[in-house]
C-alpha cells in the first residue's frame, strides 16, 4: 500500500519559493526575537546572551544533526506550565529554538537537495512563513493590541518547526524514536507538574472539598499525545522490556490526564485510543484494549499505594468532572466559550477570506466574569483560525491535518514497512485525531507548548508516511 504524497512544484521553481520563504522566515524570527526581549528586557538579554553561547560552543563541537534537533526539543520542556512572567531557562529555551530554526532553514536553503517534497510540505511551509507574516500585516492594520500581538506572534513560532522535523523522521529511523522520546518527555513532565500542584493546594487547602473541585491543567496535550505513543508502542512493538516500559508510561500518562481533570481531552484521548483499535491489524486492536485496562488499573494501584488518603479526593473530583459531561452545554465555562464564539463568528462572516490577523481584540459579555471582556484569545481552535488568518490561514492548515491522518493511517496499516515508522504513523494520526475533537473547545493553535506538540506530531505523521513511501519504492525496485 503506498503513502505518496502529491509531489511539490517542480526543483528550480520550488528552490526559488523555498528562498523566498527562508527571507520571509529570517525578518520574522528578527521580529519574534525583538518582540521576546521587549516582553522581558533584562530577562531576554541575559538568555540572549547565553544562547549566543551555546551556538559558539555547538559551532565548535558541532553535534550530528539529530542531537542539536532532539537536544534543542527537549529543552521546550521548561515552556511547559502557567507561571507569571518569563525566566531565564524559559527565555533561553524559546531563544534556542528560535536561533535553531534560522540556522536549519538557512542550511537548508544553501543545500542542494530538496526539503519541499510534497504538497503538505509546501502547505505548511506557505503557512509557517508567509502565513504568518501576512497575520502580522494585516494585524497592525487593522489594530492589533500590542501584548496580544505579541503573545500571538511568539505562539506561532513553533509552527517553523515542521520542516525540521519532518525531513528527520523521513530519512532516519532513528530520528522517529527521538521526536517519540522528546514527547514522552513533554507528558512526564507535564504529569509530574500536575502532581505537585495538587500536592500544594491539599497542603495549603483550608477546607479539603476545595482540593477535589481543582483542576491542575499543564500540559494536557503533552500527556495525550505521549499516552498514544505509549499505547502504540506497546501495540506494535515485538520486544518485551519495551512493552512494558510502553505500558508503564501509559498507566502515568492516563494518571496524569485524570489529575488534570480536563473534559475535553479525556474524550479526545478515548477517541484517539478507539481510532487506534479501528487502524491497528488485529493482534494490536487486543494489545491497545489490553494496555488500555493494564494502564488504568496500574494508576490505581499506584495511587492507593502512593496518595492513600488523598486518592478520595482525586476520585471524587474526577467522577464529579465525569458526569458532568452529559450536561456539558449547561456548564458555566462552556456557556462562556459559546458566548465568546458567537461574538468572533460575527466578525467572521463580516471578513472571512483574509482575516484581521495577529493580536486583534473581539468584545462579548463573558459569564465567568460577569462582564464585558475584550481579549485577542479564543477557546475554539478552529475558529480562532479563522478569525485571525481567514479562509486561506485555515485551508492551509487544515490540509495538512486531514492529510496527516490519512496518510498516517495508510502508513500504520503497511505491515510490511519498518516497525519504527508504524508505531509513529500510529500514534501521531490518533493523537491529531484526538487533538480535531480538543480543539472544538481548546485552542492548540494559539498556546506556546501546545502549538508545538501540534507541529511535532504532524511532522511526525508526514515524516513517518514519506518514510513508508520511501521504503515501498524500495521494495518495488528491488
Amino acid at each position: 500500500m503506498s503513502t505518496h504524497a502529491p509531489t511539490a512544484p517542480a526543483p528550480t521553481a520550488g528552490r526559488g519559493l523555498f528562498t523566498a520563504a527562508v527571507l520571509a522566515t529570517g525578518a520574522l524570527l528578527l521580529v519574534v526575537i525583538v518582540a521576546m526581549i521587549a516582553a522581558e528586557a533584562t530577562v531576554g538579554l541575559w538568555a540572549l546572551a547565553v544562547v549566543v553561547a551555546f551556538g559558539v560552543a555547538a559551532s565548535l563541537s558541532r553535534p550530528s544533526p539529530l542531537v542539536l534537533l532532539g537536544g534543542v526539543l527537549a529543552l521546550q520542556a521548561l515552556q511547559l506550565g502557567d507561571s507569571e512572567g518569563t525566566s531565564v531557562i524559559e527565555a533561553v529555551a524559546g531563544l534556542s529554538l528560535v536561533a535553531y530554526i534560522g540556522y536549519w532553514y538557512v542550511t537548508a536553503a544553501a543545500s542542494p537537495r530538496p526539503v519541499v517534497r510534497t504538497l503538505f510540505d509546501a502547505a505548511f511551509v506557505t503557512w509557517g512563513t508567509v502565513g504568518i507574516a501576512a497575520c502580522c500585516v494585516i494585524g497592525l492594520v487593522v489594530g492589533a493590541d500590542a501584548y496580544d500581538f505579541r503573545a500571538d506572534l511568539i505562539a506561532a513560532v513553533p509552527f517553523l518547526m515542521y520542516l525540521p522535523i519532518k525531513e528527520a523522521v523521513a530519512k532516519d529511523d532513528r530520528a522517529m524514536v527521538v521526536v517519540c522520546g522528546v514527547v514522552c518527555l513533554f507528558g512526564v513532565a507535564a504529569t509530574l507538574q500536575n502532581v505537585l500542584l495538587f500536592r500544594s493546594a491539599i497542603t495549603s487547602a483550608d477546607v479539603l472539598y476545595k482540593v477535589a473541585d481543582a483542576r491542575f491543567n499543564v500540559g494536557e496535550t503533552s500527556m495525550t499525545a505521549a499516552l498514544m505513543i505509549a499505547i502504540a508502542t506497546a501495540a506494535l512493538s515485538r520486544h518485551r522490556l519495551l512493552t512494558l516500559a510502553a505500558i508503564g508510561l501509559a498507566g502515568l500518562m492516563i494518571g496524569g490526564l485524570i489529575v488534570a481533570k480536563s473534559r475535553g481531552f479525556w474524550i479526545a484521548g478515548a477517541f484517539g485510543i478507539a481510532a487506534m483499535i479501528v487502524v491497528a491489524p488485529g493482534r494490536g486492536r487486543q494489545r491497545i484494549v489490553a494496555v488500555g485496562s493494564i494502564g488504568f488499573l496500574a494508576v490505581i494501584g499506584l495511587a492507593l499505594v502512593v496518595a492513600g488518603e488523598q486518592l478520595a479526593l482525586v476520585a471524587l473530583g474526577a467522577l464529579d468532572r465525569l458526569v458532568s459531561i452529559g450536561s456539558a452545554t449547561q456548564d458555566i465555562s462552556i456557556t462562556n466559550r459559546f458566548a465568546e464564539s458567537a461574538a468572533v463568528w460575527d466578525k467572521v462572516k463580516a471578513n472571512p477570506v483574509l482575516g484581521y490577523g495577529w493580536g486583534v481584540q473581539f468584545t462579548y459579555y463573558s459569564v465567568v466574569a460577569e462582564g464585558t471582556r475584550t481579549w485577542a484569545f479564543l477557546h475554539n481552535g478552529y475558529l480562532n483560525l479563522w478569525y485571525k488568518a481567514g479562509l486561506w490561514g485555515l485551508g492551509l492548515v487544515m490540509f495538512v491535518w486531514i492529510g496527516a491522518m490519512v496518510r498516517a493511517v495508510l502508513a500504520a496499516r503497511s505491515t510490511w514497512a519498518p516497525a519504527v515508522a508504524r508505531v509513529a504513523a500510529l500514534a501521531a494520526g490518533a493523537t491529531i485525531g484526538a487533538f480535531s475533537l480538543a480543539a472544538i473547545t481548546s485552542n492548540p493553535f494559539s498556546i506556546l507548548d501546545q502549538v508545538l506538540v501540534v507541529t511535532v506530531m504532524l511532522a511526525l505523521a508526514h515524516g513517518a508516511a514519506d518514510r513508508v513511501a520511501g521504503a515501498w519504492q524500495e521494495r518495488e525496485d528491488g
